[in-house]
């Protein structure tokens, strides 16, 4: 979703999961936030640290992103908006990998049912190759404070994609709980699961 003007959502997320191939676990905290500009025009940030296995926590990965949405949702046939991400990962041998992800997301409800598509090009800052995304999930409002639903994630060139079910609880006070497993298949080894909290101000 695309925030309204000044409305502010800072997140909490926990991960912890398992490197099936390694046969190690690790957790992950991730803190990120959003703030919307105007109704249609949004920026959100998220940093991660890891722990890998008797290892100490470490800097993971950071993320700084912009969207714009074209028109009020539900005007045209399908809701349009694009965005543009920078981000920054540190890679198996410590090395911080930075790149460019400009983003395109195609959406529609159904009443009570959301279907989303995300279609992007990771765009590295080195000797890597470019990689295309492709993200698409569901969301259905089951209930006045419950929502479920599933996203598929595949990372084109290298083959690592995931399936992600997932609910979501509305809380008081603007409070939303989220849960979510992920799990990797094809070249992607990671499992693990999510829970988040939202504040929305």
């Amino acid at each position: 979703l695309t925030l309204g003007a000044q409305e502010f959502e800072p997140e909490y997320w926990f991960d912890y999961g398992r490197l099936r191939d390694e046969g190690r676990d690790f957790t992950r905290h991730n803190v990120s936030a959003e703030y919307g500009i105007t109704d249609h025009w949004m920026v959100d940030g998220r940093g991660t640290m890891e722990k890998v296995g008797g290892d100490g926590l470490n800097f993971d990965s950071g993320r700084l992103e912009t969207r714009y949405r074209f028109c009020d949702e539900g005007t045209l046939p399908v809701d349009i908006a694009v965005s543009a991400e920078g981000n920054v990962e540190r890679d198996a041998k410590g090395i911080d990998r930075y790149g460019f992800e400009p983003r395109l997301i195609l959406s529609h409800d159904f009443q009570k049912l959301n279907l989303t598509l995300n279609l992007s090009e990771e765009i590295p800052f080195d000797s890597r190759r470019d990689a295309f995304n492709v993200s698409s999930g569901f969301r259905y409002d089951a209930a006045k404070y419950f929502s479920f639903g599933c996203e598929l994630k595949d990372d084109v060139n290298n083959r690592e994609a995931a399936v992600v079910p997932q609910v979501w609880f509305l809380l008081p006070h603007e409070l939303t709980l989220k849960a979510g497993f992920s799990y990797g298949f094809d070249h992607n080894k990671e499992q693990f699961l999510r829970l988040v909290i939202e504040k929305g101000f």
